[in-house]
């Protein structure tokens, strides 16, 4: 099969391991499967690159513009659950929410660049 060209978006399931601490301070993985869709570099910016603008929680412009980039690139998730432990379906507002978590954020810019990058994301 050749190098496929194609001008519809280009949407990739990647695995992210998002790991947090229990109540009880134990860590725990969990791993999510994200469906991005990868734009080009002039659509990223470097703030994205490095991965640390969420941090301030969406107090600045730049985060902001951070979280709208990821929300906007971000199309589905597998693996999140309610408190019931049923299949919660892609909500872009608890994803948004959830950016301003280093825990969270963190893992989903990686794999979000791993994914641009044609490689698995790992911790």
């Amino acid at each position: 099969m050749g190098f496929k060209v194609s001008s519809a978006p280009y949407l990739v399931w990647q695995s992210v391991p998002i790991t947090r601490l229990d109540p009880d301070g134990t860590p725990r993985t969990h791993n999510v499967r994200f469906q991005f869709e990868i734009v080009d570099d002039a659509e990223m910016s470097s703030a994205i690159e490095r991965g640390d603008v969420l941090l301030d929680g969406g107090n600045s412009e730049e985060s902001r513009k951070a979280a709208d980039f990821i929300c906007r690139i971000t199309k589905d998730w597998d693996g999140v659950v309610d408190d019931d432990g049923n299949k919660l379906p892609f909500d872009e507002q608890i994803h948004r929410q959830l950016l301003y978590f280093p825990y969270y954020s963190e893992p989903v810019i990686r794999g979000y660049i791993a994914a641009r990058r044609g490689r698995k994301a790992g911790n």
